[in-house]
């Protein structure tokens, strides 16, 4: 019995000293490559027609993207309250997502969404918003205030 595990560990020495896992490098953090984004002050009024567009025509995921790429790109607000504006425009593509996705009966859609948007709603807290003016009349008369 011995010289049958002598022999089996005489046999597997070789293929345990000649052919080891290579160990990967560490990745340095510094030299790891980030993503670069342009930051602007002032997201253009043509960019911003083609976002409120979209938003407009329900196109919820062409929404969702360019708000939060434009968020990304804007770091400090400017006069028009872009930042604040997209804040808004964000939660609002996000809520027309998960509204589309449950008429659609698209079950796994719905809760990515309704992930994304809790996600998102929680790094807005304590944050501005500026959302889209509304009349409000005091005497509706039937109609929908």
């Amino acid at each position: 019995m011995k010289r049958v595990v002598l022999s089996i560990m005489l046999f597997c020495l070789p293929a345990v000293v000649c052919f080891p896992q290579k160990s990967k490098p560490p990745v340095n953090s510094d030299t790891a490559k980030q993503p670069s984004i342009q930051q602007i002050t002032e997201i253009p009024a043509a960019e911003w027609k083609i976002l409120i567009e979209s938003v407009q025509a329900e196109n919820w995921g062409k929404s969702i993207l360019l708000s939060s790429g434009y968020l990304a790109k804007v770091k400090a607000e400017n006069d028009k309250k872009q930042i604040a504006r997209l804040r808004y425009i964000l939660l609002y593509a996000l809520a027309g997502k998960i509204i589309a996705s449950s008429f659609s009966g698209k079950k796994t859609e719905e809760d990515k969404a309704r992930g994304e948007l809790e996600k998102a709603a929680n790094g807005f807290l304590n944050k501005e918003f500026f959302m889209p003016s509304r009349e409000i009349s005091i005497d509706c008369q039937g109609k929908l205030n």
